[in-house]
């Protein structure tokens, strides 16, 4: 009986580990697997490369579902271990650097590999690469040699970081970021705390080499072969139609510590978002997907491309989650038109942002900054402290006063609009600008295409007058500026030429910085900009940042419209949540009576 005993216990344990990372428990037959929820969850996204160009408001939000980092920063402003388990840090006594130790959570891909401190080594190099166009480069320069790197001065190898062990990451500070003989004990604290708080950052989560490959876009992009993410969830499906998440059952290494675990770590089994319409044809709008959340064949409804009618039928129940990020007029600087700053405010004036909030359902842009943006404090706004750079109202009779004292005479102009077809807000906003530049006697176009910004940004190729190359047009093109970091950090370094992350020419002798896209480049920004980048304390940094933000505005290299905001209605469920950035949290997830709504799904998809 003691031998029949050990046997089934024998086997009980060897069930319990296949049922972990990397066994098969996701595949039992006739089982219920948690609630496959069905909802219009957010415009579909162009790519899920987490340190790219974030192409809409909405793509923000599935970051959160796909990887995670860290640390995170809840919505209440707190930092917390993510991937973080603990930290601790010291300086070396030979070479008087801080180095900070983070150990690292099991955790692993979805595909069942463990998730290393070289998969952050790899991430943060690849940002860093001369070559590349990536506005988070600056986010790493307090670690050692990363601005070198940056600058193609030294290898990526040469950066200070380093994987100790599979789950011991070390980091080490450049002296010049925080030094033991310039700073108190407190002070050290401080530094470190706020560059915990910079790797809650969606750019900065793990990447894994063998996965990465920058020639071969796919692994990131809709209808790749293969998508390794280390989030709770990983993509089940992605087409025109359809973007559908599963839960990952490597997550957090779940079932090696309780057989069948993954559905209390990661309580619902599916997110499935769907892009058809009642009629069967493909849509981004939610208007489109309102009455299938009237019959609960939707659960969650993202408002941000609702017609006004949909938003007041549902205002009683509509929920708000931040987003930090700024919808932008990019102006080609190489154009004679727009390389005047005169003109560039002149265009800004005459935009009635009040009326542009109120067609998208967002906040008139009142700085380049966006409200939710932490200020001294995580509770304090940075918009609140800075107040208004301009009035939300349209001023014609300035703007062409501006046109006037330029010398420009608008009927000898052809503006150029081009907008995102991914979002009915970006077109909303295009056709107030064209009536707003109209009057001020611009001739208006529409380029009648996707974006062209959207598709090469990533590789560095956009060119403003790929389309217009005539000698009077001018192109304006409307983009969304997320914010990489929860203070103002990442939307002010995003404009200047040394802390950008433009990619730099490493052939020439000399460090030439590379332009922002759009062509702007100013020295006396990029010194405002090092006063906060290298600033000793947080009052310091944040008085920096608004005097930089203020410079900004007298130059306008780009118009802000609207502060983008993230509108939603839910039914039966419960357990949600984002963080400061907008990233949803679905691991509690929870959907009322959901056994009786799969078996609905079943009979729809037979039929």
């Amino acid at each position: 009986m003691k031998r029949l005993l050990a046997l089934t216990l024998a086997c009980l344990f060897i069930v319990s580990a296949l049922a972990g990372c990397g066994g098969n428990a996701d595949d039992k037959k006739d089982e219920i697997k948690g609630a496959e929820i069905q909802m219009f969850l957010t415009t579909l996204p162009e790519s899920i490369d987490p340190s790219a160009y974030y192409t809409t408001v909405d793509q923000i939000r599935i970051m959160g579902l796909l990887y995670e980092g860290l640390t995170t920063i809840n919505e209440k402003g707190k930092l917390e271990n993510a991937l973080c388990k603990e930290y601790e840090y010291d300086f070396n006594q030979k070479t008087g650097n801080l180095e900070l130790l983070i150990t690292l959570e099991d955790s692993r891909w979805s595909d069942g590999n463990l998730i290393t401190a070289d998969d952050f080594r790899f991430a943060w190099k690849r940002i860093l690469l001369p070559e590349n166009d990536n506005a988070n480069a600056a986010l790493l320069y307090p670690i050692l040699n990363a601005k070198e790197v940056k600058e193609g001065l030294c290898s990526e190898d040469d950066i200070g970081v380093y994987s100790l062990k599979n789950n011991l990451l070390q980091i080490t500070f450049e002296k010049d970021y925080v030094n033991e003989d310039d700073h108190s004990k407190g002070e050290v604290k401080d530094k470190v705390e706020y560059f915990m708080r910079r790797l809650a950052s969606p750019a900065l989560v793990p990447l894994r080499q063998d996965v990465v490959d920058d020639t071969v876009k796919d692994w990131c992009k809709p209808d790749g072969s293969t998508y390794v993410t280390n989030g709770p969830f990983k993509i089940k499906n992605w087409n025109s139609g359809e973007l559908s998440f599963e839960r990952n059952i490597n997550y957090r290494c779940v079932g090696d510590s309780e057989s069948n675990a993954d559905d209390k770590v990661v309580k619902p089994y599916r997110i499935i978002t769907s892009y058809y319409n009642a009629e069967g044809k493909s849509s981004s709008s939610a208007t489109d997907h309102y009455q299938s959340y009237l019959n609960e064949g939707s659960f969650y409804l993202n408002l941000n491309s609702a017609s006004d009618e949909v938003v007041k039928a549902l205002a009683k129940d509509i929920e708000e989650d931040t987003t930090l990020s700024t919808t932008v007029v990019y102006l080609d600087h190489t154009h004679e038109l727009f390389a005047n700053a005169k003109v560039r405010k002149a265009l800004s004036l005459a935009l009635d942002r009040t009326a542009m909030a109120a067609a998208t359902n967002s906040e008139a842009a009142t700085g380049f900054v966006p409200t939710g943006v932490e200020d001294t404090k995580a509770n304090s706004d940075f918009r609140d402290k800075g107040g208004d750079l301009w009035s939300a109202k349209a001023n014609i009779e300035e703007a062409k006063k501006l046109l006037n004292e330029a010398g420009i005479k608008p009927s000898n102009y052809v503006i150029a609009i081009e907008f995102s077809n991914l979002r009915a807000d970006d077109e909303q906003l295009a056709n107030a600008a064209k009536e707003a530049w109209s009057a001020l006697g611009f001739r208006i176009k529409f380029s009648g295409k996707k974006q062209k910004y959207i598709d090469d940004k990533e590789n560095g190729t956009y060119d403003f007058r790929m389309n217009n190359d005539v000698a009077n047009v001018a192109t304006a093109i409307i983009v969304n500026q997320q914010s990489m970091t929860t203070d103002a950090y990442s939307m002010l370094t995003a404009y200047s030429g040394e802390y950008g992350g433009n990619s730099i020419d490493v052939t020439v002798k000399d460090v030439v910085y590379g332009k922002h896209v759009i062509g702007f480049m100013d020295e006396k920004y990029d010194k405002l900009c090092a006063a906060f980048v290298n600033a000793d304390d947080v009052k310091t940094r944040t008085a920096a940042m608004h005097e930089a933000e203020k410079y900004l505005a007298t130059q306008m290299p780009v118009i802000p419209l609207v502060f983008n905001k993230s509108y939603y209605v839910t039914q039966k469920l419960s357990g949600y949540e984002s963080d400061k950035f907008g990233r949803l949290d679905f691991t509690e997830l929870e959907q009322k009576n959901f056994k009786k709504y799969l078996e609905a799904q079943k009979e729809a998809a037979a039929k």
